[in-house]
């Protein structure tokens, strides 16, 4: 509204895209400390919350590569739905090889492509299982169920990305023998 007052229409409309531009930059930056976190939980490291701010050495990798593969989608979508799908399970993994094992853009997709080879079919009935379980859920929570929901999606994907790595996971380290 003050934009609106001092400058007029332009002025707005500039300072409502800065603003959305600076929003978008601000949750991007919080998933990636929110893939940090989780990772951790997966690996049954501790956590804290300050970990959820911890995504700025990967930030700027992981928006481009998430541009970059968000225009291999759209590619894959353009060809038709199923190579988009494709895709998008292919080059999955990228984020979290950004995060763990702090490699660059292109490695990111072409190790995803690679860890993915054998898994998609894996990976699609896990997402499809997870998305309508998930939204019945909600559903017949009238919405409560989002709190249980969210969480257990955020942590199911570096569960995944553990298990495809051959990396132990939380559940394996709690189950193993105390050495004597």
């Amino acid at each position: 509204m003050v934009a609106m007052a001092v400058g007029g229409e332009p002025l707005a409309v500039l300072v409502y895209v800065i603003g959305l531009l600076g929003m978008m930059v601000f949750f991007t930056w919080l998933s990636v400390g929110q893939k940090i976190f989780f990772l951790k939980i997966a690996r049954g490291q501790p956590v804290e919350i300050g970990d959820l701010f911890t995504g700025g050495p990967y930030f700027i990798r992981v928006v481009l590569a998430s541009l970059l593969f968000a225009v291999i989608y759209m590619i894959g979508v353009s060809l038709c739905i199923v190579p988009g799908v494709i895709f998008a399970l292919m080059f999955s993994q990228f984020a979290l090889l950004i995060i763990d094992r702090n490699v660059g853009v292109m490695d990111s997709l072409s190790i995803s492509k690679d860890l993915t080879d054998g898994n998609k079919l894996t990976l699609f009935v896990i997402g499809l299982l997870a998305a309508f379980g998930g939204l019945a859920v909600i559903i017949l929570t009238c919405g409560l169920g989002l709190f249980v929901v969210a969480p257990f999606l955020a942590l199911m994907y570096p569960v995944i990305y553990l298990m495809i790595t051959g990396q132990p996971t939380a559940d394996q380290l709690w189950t193993q023998e105390p050495a004597q």
